[in-house]
């Protein structure tokens, strides 16, 4: 089923040692700022092959870097690509009209720097691997496990599910650093309401929001 709570998502798999993916960071960045300045609701998202190989795996990954494209609402994505940096071929795949709305992009430079402050919130940087740089890493895997990764099927999750999912969120609450801040309080807020979690994908979006 569909949920249209869920956004449009654009997302990257890469492995940190790959020098394709390297090399199209910085495209991929500038994919980000110029999508964002017409649709600024398209979430963009970069999810580590060597942190998260079991994503990867479900995702049906095979080579670096991968590229998917997410509909709003839907879990099945909508085109598949490398190095994707087209950005009238990637919003005609996200459903959007690019030649209609490519006139909105030129405007005083206010969509742009409001563009440019959400790519830095999504975009994880990849050339120097610092601390903070795989705390993002880790934070956006882990959102992105949420809205792609829990709920394979429509209705609440069946119990051994609810188990291993309940485990899982209580691993990652002992053993995340403390910076990691919002990720401990979207695990705050889930393991306080597991029960109404459980219940279905839009419910567990409705707690993460």
């Amino acid at each position: 089923g569909e949920d249209f709570r869920v956004p449009p998502r654009i997302v990257e798999f890469y492995a940190p040692w790959c020098p394709h993916c390297q090399h199209y960071a910085p495209k991929y960045k500038k994919l980000a700022s110029e999508i964002l300045t017409t649709h600024p609701d398209v979430k963009f998202y970069a999810v580590s092959c060597v942190a998260h190989p079991a994503l990867c795996k479900s995702q049906g990954v095979k080579s670096y870097p991968t590229v998917k494209i997410f509909h709003e609402g839907s879990y099945e994505p909508a085109g598949t690509g490398s190095a994707r940096t087209d950005v009238k071929a990637i919003l005609k795949d996200l459903g959007f009209d690019a030649d209609s709305e490519s006139s909105s992009s030129h405007g005083d430079g206010s969509s742009n720097a409001s563009s440019d402050k959400k790519e830095h919130a999504r975009i994880t940087p990849f050339a120097t691997h610092e601390v903070h740089d795989a705390w993002w890493d880790a934070s956006l895997s882990f959102e992105f496990a949420l809205s792609n990764s829990i709920y394979m099927e429509n209705g609440p999750l069946p119990a051994p599910k609810r188990d291993a999912f309940h485990a899982w969120l209580t691993l990652l609450q002992q053993t995340l650093p403390p910076q990691m801040g919002r990720t401990h309080n979207i695990l705050n807020a889930l393991l306080d309401n597991f029960s109404e979690v459980c219940g279905g994908q839009s419910k567990l979006n409705h707690i993460v929001r």
